[in-house]
């Protein structure tokens, strides 16, 4: 019987896979005009690459969607041209669950991370993103197709961030920080999971943290620094 409802499901397991990812052209326009419109700036993805192997685990096979080369821009009236670059993002699932909602996704795993962190005057960039995509999942459904995700594991694998909060940060009001000499580090992992706004977040507040560390030793006054970077 469970071999009789494996085969049954296949086709629409296959179906399912050239819907949301064989189609990479496709897949890609999709992904860049939904993520710009969630974030409120422009979003550029190089390249898509799907890796699966149906055979011989079938419906149950794990999948990695590759995005390559992903890069999203500031929000108007920041000196740096981009907010975030990442060098390639692993987004790991299992075809068979990609018409269930929410779709869990078990891990996203993120190689190369630059991060531009800005506060002008009485805004910052990070806390102008947070704030739309919030608001984005608070009124609207992804693609308008009420699909939503949940993301079991998030994993930071190397990259730097730039700080920039004249004059706290001193001469320059300016902090660079790598940590590409670390061991990757996991950055979520909570029960059920977490959701796009907060797989951004999480990753932001987790570098601006790291970041923070070697700036303010007092917890207090580290804290009172990240919340104007990220508010």
């Amino acid at each position: 019987m469970q071999r009789t409802v494996t085969w049954l499901a296949l086709p629409s397991v296959l179906l399912a896979i050239a819907l949301y990812f064989l189609a990479l052209p496709a897949a890609k326009l999709w992904l860049t005009k939904a993520g710009e419109y969630a974030l409120g700036v422009v979003l550029d993805i190089d390249h898509i690459e799907l890796e699966y192997q149906p055979w011989p685990l079938l419906t149950s096979a794990p999948a990695v969607l590759h995005l390559v080369g992903v890069e999203m821009a500031n929000p108007p009236g920041f000196e740096a041209p981009g907010f975030m670059a990442i060098r390639r993002i692993d987004v790991r699932f299992t075809p068979v669950f990609v018409r269930e909602n929410p779709m869990v996704i078990s891990e996203v795993r993120l190689h190369g991370l630059s991060l531009n962190v800005e506060r002008r005057e009485l805004v910052s960039n990070a806390g102008i993103i947070l704030t739309r995509l919030a608001e984005f999942d608070t009124r609207e459904s992804l693609f308008d197709l009420d699909k939503q995700f949940v993301i079991e594991s998030v994993v930071l694998q190397d990259g730097a961030a730039q700080i920039t909060h004249a004059p706290t940060l001193g001469p320059g009001g300016q902090l660079a920080v790598s940590f590409d000499d670390r061991p990757h580090y996991r950055i979520a992992k909570a029960d059920g999971g977490v959701g796009l706004t907060t797989l951004l977040y999480e990753v932001i507040d987790r570098v601006v943290s790291d970041a923070l560390v070697r700036v303010a030793r007092d917890g207090e006054a580290r804290k009172e620094l990240e919340a104007s970077l990220l508010d």
